[in-house]
């Protein structure tokens, strides 16, 4: 996970975008995942970045996230 804040000369710290790569345990309950990220501050910027890499089986096709 990342999180970067920075203020520039005279003016108010400007939130980045947070970038996050949950697992798929924590991917399971996204709901949840989402709670956890919001208390980490992923809300300040108005959007954070979620990226999935992990396979998902649904019947007899594989998807590659």
């Amino acid at each position: 996970m990342e999180a970067v804040e920075h203020a520039s000369a005279g003016r108010s710290a400007m939130p980045q975008i947070m970038v996050f790569r949950p697992t798929m345990e924590e991917f399971k309950d996204f709901s949840r995942y989402v709670e956890y990220i919001e208390t980490l501050g992923a809300h300040r910027a108005g959007l954070a970045k979620v990226y999935i890499s992990f396979y998902i089986h649904y019947g007899s096709l594989f998807l590659n996230i």
